[in-house]
């Protein structure tokens, strides 16, 4: 009974931090980054998420108009504030 308690408090916990506010803090953190652009790793290691979380993160930006995008590599991209 007590494992379900503690699910249903973390869950809870976990559901009032909105899709906006993730977004809003990461966007926070690449226009505050000391570099000009930023990648996927960068947003990886800044929270604590897996590569594909962040680069789902950064797209959603993108597609907000918040971030710029440009391949540079075979596989790399790097971002940037688009205002």
């Amino acid at each position: 009974m007590r494992i379900k308690g503690v699910r249903a408090y973390v869950s809870s916990a976990i559901n009032t931090v909105s899709t906006s506010d993730v977004h809003d803090e990461t966007l926070e953190f690449v226009r505050e980054h000391s570099h000009p652009a930023i990648t996927a790793g960068d947003i990886a290691e800044r929270f604590d998420i897996s590569q594909q979380a962040a680069n789902n993160r950064l797209r959603k930006l993108v597609e907000r108009g918040d971030l710029a995008r440009k391949e540079v590599g075979a596989s790399a991209v790097v971002y940037w504030p688009s205002d």
